[in-house]
């Protein structure tokens, strides 16, 4: 296993995907900025598959050493180190990272990311998009759906991630399902409405359960919206313009 840069570069395309783990690490104990660029490709496109619950070892081998430059970027301060904390980011709640078994490490990224860029969010798009989807093919339709939309999304895999990152993004709107493992989406929605860093946030739910008692269920607990699953692309994102668009004319809050 080469210790030159160029090597390891090298290595994360070697056909052994324990060299190429290895060489993900080795790049991140190195600390070197130009690290970033070639971990980011490997924690997004690496090949390795294992069926089963065998995990994505490459990938989370990658984010562990993004995770690792954070801190030392933050320290640069300057104008190329933040541009790489802006990719960081726009990495780590991607759908193709947060999946494969790597969710913990994702956020523990974004938690640290977010909280160096504050509200002004340089990396991410405004308006801001927070979205929990426990499904993995609806989760990655709603981040890409928005995304392509013009909108910055922070994807997120059950409400207690919501309730965690929720007050330090401060996002422009909340999307939830309704199901979601560990609390549901309308015990979500009631404690981001009873919290004062949270409260002023509009949500709105995004659930195949249309019924109109759960319908009714969903607008009790807080949020300004009920759109029910299935939708097409194009629907989902005039709902979110029409919905941001209404909050701004102060509609709901005539209603």
């Amino acid at each position: 296993m080469p210790t030159d840069f160029d090597g390891l570069v090298q290595n994360l395309k070697d056909e052994d995907w324990e060299t190429r783990s290895k060489a993900a690490l080795l790049l991140g104990k190195s600390g070197n900025p130009r690290a970033v660029e070639p971990l980011i490709d490997t924690a997004l496109h690496d090949p390795y598959f294992a069926g089963g619950n065998a995990g994505h070892p490459v990938r989370k081998a990658a984010l562990k050493s993004l995770h690792s430059m954070i801190t030392p970027l933050c320290k640069l301060g300057n104008r190329q180190a933040e541009s790489l904390l802006t990719s960081i980011l726009e990495t780590v709640v991607n759908p193709e990272c947060i999946y494969d078994w790597n969710g913990r490490v994702c956020l523990a990224s974004a938690r640290a990311l977010i909280r160096h860029f504050g509200r002004s969010r340089v990396s991410l798009q405004s308006p801001v998009i927070l979205t929990s989807d426990d499904e993995r093919d609806i989760n990655a339709l709603i981040y890409f759906t928005l995304k392509f939309a013009g909108f910055g999304v922070v994807s997120t895999l059950d409400g207690v991630e919501v309730l965690e990152l929720a007050p330090l993004i401060r996002p422009d709107l909340i999307l939830l399902d309704v199901r979601m493992p560990k609390i549901t989406g309308y015990e979500v929605c009631r404690q981001l409405k009873e919290s004062p860093l949270t409260s002023w946030i509009p949500v709105a739910f995004l659930s195949a359960k249309g019924q109109e008692a759960e319908i009714k269920q969903g607008l009790d607990s807080g949020a300004v919206e009920y759109i029910v699953k299935p939708f097409a692309p194009d629907e989902l994102t005039n709902h979110v313009k029409d919905i941001l668009r209404r909050l701004e004319m102060g509609i709901y809050e005539e209603d």
